[in-house]
């Protein structure tokens, strides 16, 4: 084990310590009071649940359960979707439980949390994230009640949780060294190698990336032409608030490197590695 991978716990520990102090907080001093419609509960308690209970708590949950449960209905779909391919598994090394890793990994997790904001933004009752007396005043300000730093908060740690979960099912089919392969026996077709992984976290990924941006692209215009200037530090905190994602899924990632990393390994026959020589010669 790494230094870094030694160092990565109790990282980890100390971000959602952090992270759990600043919710208690935001909680307590906050203004306004009222009920929050959404869960039923009192400000302080929603602010609570939303930015700190059910983003960290819920990913830990997700990270656990959407591979065990996603995994194989993926792996069954894909077996009648692509019959003509076949399962194996490839010797890879164990996943690194180290901070870049994660970086690398979590800075999906907010992408993908934008991207499903992206595809709720016309449809979500958001109306139900704030107290009666903040909803009037949104509105009595002419204020879009989809696009303001409470609504953005919410979203972000409500989200979070799934994001993580469909990411871990990506995760865990590349840290196996999953593989299914197409080798046909007539000369006139060709054949296909390829690591299981790679066409889901790739379309998850790609329409984090596209979707996000347009969101993105969104905010920036509606801050700029619909509100004006005066409101530009608003909506730089707004774009920023799903790199909090990060954040609220750092415990679950080591949750997911200890349980899930590895769970389907040994479930498939073994797959020798092609060299190029296989290939060209």
């Amino acid at each position: 084990m790494t230094g870094g991978e030694k160092r990565f716990p109790y990282t980890m520990l100390l971000l959602t310590l952090i992270i759990s102090i600043v919710g208690v907080l935001t909680a307590v001093l906050g203004e306004g009071d009222g009920v929050v419609p959404l869960l039923g509960l009192p400000l302080e308690t929603h602010i609570l649940v939303t930015t700190f209970l059910w983003p960290v708590l819920g990913s830990i949950l997700c990270a656990v359960l959407f591979p065990r449960l996603l995994v194989p209905l993926y792996l069954f779909l894909k077996k009648y979707i692509m019959p003509e391919f076949k399962d194996g598994e490839v010797q890879v090394d164990r996943t690194p439980a180290t901070a870049r890793t994660w970086l690398s990994r979590g800075l999906y997790v907010s992408l993908l949390v934008l991207g499903i904001e992206a595809l709720l933004v016309g449809f979500f009752p958001f109306e139900l994230l704030y107290t009666p007396a903040a909803l009037l005043g949104y509105q009595g300000a002419g204020v879009d009640i989809r696009f303001t730093l409470s609504a953005s908060g919410d979203m972000v740690g409500l989200l979070t949780p799934i994001a993580v979960g469909l990411l871990s099912v990506g995760w865990a089919l590349e840290d196996s060294g999953l593989v299914h392969y197409d080798l046909p026996e007539e000369p006139n077709r060709l054949y296909e190698i390829e690591p299981t992984f790679r066409r889901y976290i790739n379309y998850l990924k790609g329409y984090a990336g596209f979707s996000s941006v347009l969101f993105l692209f969104s905010i920036v215009f509606y801050f700029a032409v619909t509100i004006g200037p005066e409101r530009y530090v608003d909506a730089v905190f707004t774009i920023l608030l799903p790199l909090q994602a990060i954040l609220f899924a750092a415990l679950a990632y080591l949750t997911y490197v200890k349980v899930n990393s590895s769970f389907l390994r040994g479930r498939f026959p073994m797959v020798g590695r092609v060299s190029e020589s296989d290939i060209t010669g």
